[in-house]
C-alpha cells in the first residue's frame, strides 16, 4: 500500500500502526491532527479466518457489519455511536466509511474508513484535529491510497 502524505504532515511508522501527523505539531495543540492506519488482520468468524470467498458470500452488508464490528477494536466502546456511514472504494478496494461521535454529547468526532483487501482489514482513522479540517484532510490522504502496482494520486485540497 502506498499514500500521499500532505506536505503539513509527516509519516510515523509504529510497527502495528503508521501514523500521519501534523509536522512539528504536538498532541495537545488545539490544531494537532493524527490519521492513523492499522492493519486489523484477517476476518474472522469464531475465531477462525474466513477465506475471500466465505467473505463475499456476506454480501453487501458483509462489509458493513464487518466495520461496525472493527470499531470496537479501534477503542470505539459504547460511549461512541455510528454518526454517519457511506460505501466508497479506497484504492480500488471495497470499504466503508464511518463518522462516530459520543452518544451522549455528540462530540469527539472521529472519521473511519475500514478496507476489504482480500480477506484482511484494514483500518484508517482520524483520531485528532478539527472536525472540519481533518475531515477533508482524511478523505485527501483516502483518495490518495494506492494497492499494489497502482500508483497513489496526488489529492488537490485547495489549502
Amino acid at each position: 500500500m502506498s499514500v500521499v502524505v500532505p506536505s503539513e504532515m509527516e509519516l510515523i511508522d509504529l510497527g502495528k500502526s503508521v501514523e500521519l501527523r501534523t509536522r512539528g505539531g504536538w498532541p495537545g495543540d488545539a490544531t494537532f491532527e493524527r490519521i492513523v492506519f492499522q492493519d486489523l488482520g484477517p476476518v474472522r468468524r469464531n475465531g477462525e479466518p474466513l477465506d475471500s470467498a466465505a467473505i463475499d458470500a456476506l454480501g453487501p452488508s458483509g462489509l458493513d457489519s464487518l466495520a461496525e464490528a472493527s470499531l470496537h477494536r479501534l477503542g470505539h466502546d459504547g460511549r461512541f455511536e455510528v454518526k454517519e456511514r457511506r460505501a466508497l472504494e479506497v484504492g480500488g478496494l471495497p470499504a466503508v466509511s464511518l463518522d462516530t461521535w459520543y452518544r451522549s454529547t455528540h462530540q469527539t468526532y472521529r472519521h473511519v474508513a475500514i478496507i476489504r483487501n482480500g480477506s484482511f482489514l484494514l483500518a484508517v482513522e482520524a483520531q485528532q484535529g478539527i472536525w472540519e479540517v481533518v475531515g477533508k484532510r482524511f478523505e485527501d490522504v483516502l483518495l490518495s491510497v494506492a494497492f499494489g502496482s497502482q500508483p497513489p494520486v496526488e489529492a488537490v485540497s485547495g489549502r
